[in-house]
């Protein structure tokens, strides 16, 4: 019956630690700064200032979901592109799109993926 008991709870916790790594690679989450007011591809505008970005992997689509004073306020879809070197800074990349700037990438410092974001120029 002792048997029993250890190899169930060896095994819940070994269970238990493999949904908590899952859990943590599917999410990422970083601050950047939005410094012209940018368009991303569901047509979305976000304005100049600080957002939390997070990017999330449990979906066959990746997203970013931004958030601004702790509330979501656009996701995107993303095309992951890796790279062999870590990115050595968190940075926004834009395109002119008219009259707003049309966000196209983001990297996060750290990470050796590049997020591609689907083409907004066009709303």
């Amino acid at each position: 019956m002792k048997h029993n008991c250890v190899t169930a709870f060896l095994g819940a916790c070994i269970v238990a630690l493999f949904a908590v790594s899952l859990g943590l690679a599917k999410t990422t989450t970083k601050t950047i700064q939005i410094v012209y007011p940018a368009r991303i591809a569901d047509g979305t505008v976000l304005k100049p200032g600080t957002y939390r970005v997070k990017l999330n992997t449990a979906s066959q689509t990746p997203t970013l979901d931004f958030y601004q004073n702790g509330r979501q306020v656009a996701q995107a879809p993303v095309k992951l592109v890796s790279e062999q070197a870590k990115n050595t800074q968190t940075q926004v990349l834009y395109n002119a799109g008219g009259k707003t700037e049309v966000i196209t990438e983001i990297d996060f410092n750290g990470s050796n993926q590049r997020m591609l974001l689907a083409d907004a120029s066009h709303p």
